[in-house]
């Protein structure tokens, strides 16, 4: 009983709840010190590297010092990112499917059109290169990097070979995906026995749409904002995809009885 009360609860309540948290746990975490004593990450910075056998034995220092002093302010700022994440997610679903509350669900279908799943593949690829690049200027922001490590142009360099790389898989999958693809195919419709997609779709779609959403799970119970919301992209693709390739519900008229 409780569990149904729980589904009927209005999704734009929730939205409400979880943007309200976020916000005043992120601007909250702003009043406090991220180190406990910015004189000694100062001369941590400061070290002289030719006391150590290489720079890789400075930084392991420097990481050691900058462990000491840290507060818990970043993870408790990226825990209210991910509660205002959930709420951006949350949101943009119900008002795109017009949900009320999460017994709605079934209302959820694959897109009218093969550009809206296009354009999801496409979205996934760019948006994980870009959360990388924006995960690597904030840790740099947080002092992540020691002043003596190599620029990030070499991480960059490699993001964007990764970016052409998944890009061609996108259009791989893309290839496969789209062929025999039904358009708005209800969801829900895709785990029930008697219209259960081609045991290859498991294969091709299932499997990393599962991973997809434990990936995502996983981000949201560590406070990785960023990676949940690539995470839940990378999702609904693979899962649009699976539902696409679910087969026909044929219901059998019954014969009309011979005379």
């Amino acid at each position: 009983m409780k569990f149904n009360k729980l589904l009927q609860y209005p999704l734009n309540k929730i939205c409400f709840a979880l943007t309200v948290i976020g916000t005043v746990v992120v601007m909250g975490s702003f009043g406090f010190n991220e180190y406990k004593d910015y004189k000694i990450i100062e001369n941590a910075k400061m070290m002289d590297i030719e006391k150590f056998a290489d720079s890789h034995a400075a930084s392991e220092k420097y990481w050691e010092v900058r462990d000491t002093q840290l507060t818990s302010v970043y993870t408790i700022r990226d825990f209210g990112w991910t509660f205002l994440t959930l709420a951006l997610i949350a949101s943009i679903t119900a008002k795109f499917y017009k949900l009320d509350n999460f017994s709605d669900i079934k209302k959820i279908t694959t897109p009218p059109n093969y550009w809206y799943i296009i354009i999801i593949g496409f979205a996934a690829a760019f948006l994980s290169y870009l959360v990388e690049i924006y995960a690597l200027l904030r840790d740099m922001g947080r002092d992540m990097f020691p002043p003596w490590a190599d620029s990030l142009g070499i991480p960059f360099y490699g993001l964007s070979i990764l970016l052409k790389y998944a890009l061609v898989v996108v259009c791989g999958i893309l290839l496969v995906g789209l062929i025999r693809y039904r358009k708005s195919a209800a969801i829900c419709d895709s785990f029930r026995k008697n219209i259960r997609p081609f045991f290859l779709w498991y294969i091709i779609f299932a499997i990393p749409a599962a991973l997809a959403i434990l990936y995502a799970v996983i981000s949201m119970l560590i406070g990785d904002y960023l990676h949940l919301a690539v995470a839940f992209v990378w999702f609904i693709f693979f899962l649009f995809l699976f539902t696409g390739h679910q087969k026909e519900l044929i219901i059998s008229k019954p014969e009309p009885p011979s005379l």
